[in-house]
């Protein structure tokens, strides 16, 4: 229950319990006082229930109203694929042993000629890879059209013979961009119904998608992790160190 909620609550017990004084029993009115007590007492309890809570405290997570990371100064092509990006609701902190940054990134969508352009956004979520990826991204190829610009790299044409290819990829590395996207990682993807995409570079991965109107963070967050736990790792690592 809500503090306001309790003061009113208290307040209208305050009311009876004066106009009962003056026309009831006393005990009666002890009565009627332990009960809005107790009642006032039960709702408290259970707004305060961990499954009650919402938002990041949960998770142990902090949020940010800007970005004092300077995110948008990592080298991610993301970022400079989209017209006037802007790093918004950023949360950050050791989710399960990981250190992420999940932020809402608001841009300039593509827009057709005399019209003005209407602010888009993607849900993204940043962690720091175990071993060294050479550049390399895959999306599904509908992300496209949201965006201003593909990346900075070689587009990397699919091994697959199916004619309706929903992925797009380009890398620095071709060799190590069709081993790391391979069919496993294609099935991957598309079993996430093309929501998502990611980015892979040195020891950063982003995992990034259009923001829903109600965005999961426990969901993204999971989704971060499985992408980390197919990315490639330096030998003898036991699994995806934090950022630095």
């Amino acid at each position: 229950m809500k503090p306001w909620m309790i003061a009113l609550a208290i307040g209208i017990a305050v009311i009876v319990l004066a106009i009962l004084l003056k026309v009831a029993h006393p005990f009666l009115v002890l009565l009627v006082f332990i009960a809005v007590i107790a009642v006032v007492y039960l709702q408290a309890r259970r707004s305060s229930r961990p499954e009650q809570r919402t938002g990041t405290e949960l998770l142990g997570l902090r949020r940010e109203t800007g970005d004092p990371f300077g995110i948008l100064a990592y080298p991610v092509s993301l970022f400079a694929r989209a017209a006037e990006p802007q790093v918004e609701d950023l949360v950050w902190g050791s989710w399960r042993g990981l250190d992420v940054h999940v932020f809402a990134l608001s841009f300039s969508a593509p827009s057709l000629a005399e019209l003005p352009a209407e602010r888009a956004s993607f849900s993204c979520a940043m962690a720091r890879t175990d071993g060294s990826v050479p550049a390399v991204v895959a999306e599904p190829q509908i992300f496209l059209t949201r965006l201003s610009r593909p990346p900075a790299l070689e587009p990397i044409a699919s091994d697959e013979a199916d004619p309706t290819e929903d992925l797009s990829v380009w890398a620095e590395d071709e060799t190590a961009a069709r081993a790391l996207v391979d069919g496993s990682m294609r099935e991957w993807l598309r079993s996430l119904d093309l929501r998502w995409g990611f980015e892979a570079r040195g020891q950063i991965a982003v995992l990034y998608g259009p923001r829903p109107a109600e965005p999961d963070l426990v969901g993204t967050l999971e989704t971060l992790r499985d992408l980390l736990e197919r990315l490639p790792r330096a030998q003898g690592a036991a699994g995806p160190q934090p950022p630095g």
